[in-house]
């Protein structure tokens, strides 16, 4: 799911099967994300463009279909590579 993320946007289909799948709500899903990109990045392994698509989709996705921004994990990651990493 989340590599798929960087080459377009969360669905709502999707989001809900993993949910469903992990036994997490939507917030825990994307910081649990949020904490691989961390993490991926951190060590090497993700590029910053690859992190920044797939957080920037997370971002969209909670405005777009929550009204709201990510919840604080994820926002703080999103603001980070919004600032360049």
């Amino acid at each position: 799911m989340m590599h798929r993320a960087a080459d377009q946007p969360f669905s709502q289909v999707d989001v809900d099967a993993a949910c469903a799948q992990h036994g997490l709500g939507v917030g825990e899903l994307f910081d649990a994300i949020s904490r691989l990109i961390v993490r991926g990045y951190t060590c090497g392994e993700l590029t910053f463009g690859f992190c920044d698509k797939v957080i920037n989709h997370i971002y969209s996705f909670m405005l777009l279909n929550h009204n709201m921004a990510p919840p604080g994990y994820s926002h703080a990651v999103f603001l980070a590579f919004d600032e360049g990493g």
